[in-house]
This record gives C-alpha cells, sequence and structure tokens, in this order.
C-alpha cells in the first residue's frame, strides 16, 4: 500500500536540479576546455574616498573578461563572520544570442574541491555564499563555449 503511493509523490523541482549538478561535479572532472579570465577592474585597487579612507571597507567589486564575456562580481563580507556573499552576472559582450539561463557557476578551492555551486537565471545573474578560504576560483560553463576560470585567491 505504502509502495503503491510513493508513485504520486514528487519532489520539489528546484531540488532535483540541484541534486542533478551536485552528482555531476562529483563524477565528472573540471572540462578540459577553459581560459583564465583577466582582471578588468578592482574596487580594491581604487583609492577610498575622502572621508571613507579610515573605516573599513565591506565590500568589494572585481570585473573580470575572457572569451567574449564580462563576469562582474560583488563580494560582501557580514561584520564578525567568515561567511562571505557574492553576487554576480555573465554578460555576452556580442549581444544576446539565447538566454544565460543554466549556465553552471561553481567556486573551488584550491584542491580542486567545490566549495558552491549554482546556477544563473535568464539574466545570467547568480548568488553564492560560502566560508572564507585560501586562494578560491570560480568556473563558470558557458554551454558551446569554453569554460572561463576566474582566479579570486584570498578575499580577505
Amino acid at each position: 500500500m505504502i509502495a503503491a503511493n510513493e508513485n504520486t509523490s514528487t519532489p520539489p523541482e528546484n531540488l532535483v536540479r540541484a541534486m542533478r549538478m551536485e552528482f555531476a561535479i562529483r563524477q565528472q572532472p573540471e572540462p578540459q576546455a577553459w581560459t583564465i579570465a583577466t582582471l578588468a577592474f578592482d574596487s580594491f585597487l581604487q583609492p577610498a574616498p575622502a572621508g571613507l579612507r579610515s573605516g573599513s571597507v565591506r565590500s568589494r567589486q572585481v570585473v573580470y573578461e575572457a572569451e567574449g564575456f564580462t563576469v562582474d562580481l560583488r563580494f560582501d563580507r557580514q561584520p564578525n563572520s567568515t561567511t562571505i556573499c557574492a553576487a554576480g552576472q555573465v554578460l555576452d559582450k556580442q549581444g544576446p544570442h539565447g538566454s544565460l539561463a543554466g549556465i553552471a557557476v561553481i567556486l573551488w578551492t584550491d584542491k580542486g574541491r567545490a566549495l558552491a555551486t549554482t546556477e544563473a537565471n535568464e539574466f545570467g545573474e547568480f548568488q553564492l555564499e560560502f566560508e572564507q578560504h585560501e586562494q578560491l576560483r570560480l568556473s563558470i560553463d558557458v554551454a558551446g563555449r569554453k569554460t572561463l576560470r576566474i582566479p579570486l585567491g584570498s578575499l580577505e
């Protein structure tokens, strides 16, 4: 009787998608066709406005470019916490060639362990939350093109 009812229960779609991504990451090594993105802007390299120079900065914005894409990232750290919140957007410089939904975004440690994963929405936007680690890198798998690797280093 219980087994007959199992066919009628369906897990939420977002949970199924998250589990498929997790299994895919664990079973397959990172794709071989990749390119390293270059840093185009870093807010830490810009002088702080007068009056704000003595305060501590909790946000950092960086922009990377590679293979006709621009990746805009913002990192925020909560006070008294090692958790970092990252919000980003992948932009195709060649114009809209379809939706960017489903682009896999994976944050890696220096030892090759996936620390956080997500997918971009139709506008190429994504969010990640993770604990601070040394020498992080981000990979963005754009279907039909090379995987973009972004060396983040230490975000401290």
